[in-house]
């Protein structure tokens, strides 16, 4: 049998993300269990206004993750309220609590380094000169050269 007798026979049809997860009891497990832990994250934000993150439900502890020792030490106090409230819905017992601070803004981009003036690039380099520091009076030197040409600015 050759390779174009055996894709002749088999046929193969896209099938739709629903039509997968239908057919996948691990894809609607793992479902189930997200749309459990929004629902609890939102039924604790509606009512209480706390900012926090439901991360996880293992057994009978909730696992919940503040952006800020503030906000944790908030939940902390409001402990047994959280509590109450998670318990008509869900069986919960304890919380476990973690910080998780956001992300850092990305990096801002520093504008490039002033240049010396020629006045300044002879002084740095006169100064070069009594260095003992074989690095620093190097970067002096080399910082010497980059001298701003007030010409080439206009």
């Amino acid at each position: 049998m050759n390779m174009s007798d055996l894709l002749s026979k088999v046929s193969l049809k896209a099938k739709h993300p629903l039509e997968i997860m239908s057919e996948s009891s691990l894809l609607n497990k793992l479902r189930s269990n997200a749309d459990k832990l929004l629902s609890i994250e939102n039924l604790i934000q509606r009512n209480l206004s706390l900012n926090l993150r439901v991360a996880a439900l293992n057994g009978d502890t909730l696992h919940v993750v503040a952006p800020s020792s503030y906000v944790a030490t908030t939940i902390r106090y409001r402990q047994k309220t959280i509590l109450s409230l998670v318990r008509t819905q869900y069986a919960v017992a304890k919380i476990k609590l973690s910080v998780r601070p956001s992300e850092p803004p990305s990096a801002v981009y520093l504008k490039s380094p002033l240049r010396p003036s020629p006045e300044n690039a002879k002084q740095i380099a006169l100064a070069a000169q009594y260095i003992e520091n074989e690095g620093l009076r190097k970067a002096l030197i080399k910082l010497s050269k980059r001298v701003h040409n007030s010409k080439a600015a206009q």
